[in-house]
């Protein structure tokens, strides 16, 4: 049995009624893990200086900055693709 969490309980909606377990709790909180990890791994790849998306964009600023600019705003587009797929 869980110490913190009842056996059952119930989350009540607006449309509907939910009898909601430890299992089912736990289940979320595995999902929202694996979610956040997965975004903060992103985050990392998309942010570092180790990594080869921001060395372009080092590349792409040397040539000016209207380059730099709109390299910039494609990276920021291709950077949310994973998150929110």
């Amino acid at each position: 049995t869980g110490m913190f969490i009842p056996e059952t309980f119930v989350i009540e909606g607006v449309s509907q009624t939910l009898n909601a377990t430890q299992q089912d709790v736990f289940i979320c909180v595995i999902i929202g893990a694996v979610g956040g990890l997965i975004i903060g791994l992103t985050t990392e790849y998309y942010t570092s200086k180790e990594y080869s998306p921001v060395k372009e964009l080092v590349e792409a600023s040397r040539t000016g900055s209207a380059t730099n600019i709109i390299y910039g705003l494609a990276l920021g587009y291709k950077s949310v693709t994973v998150p929110v797929f």
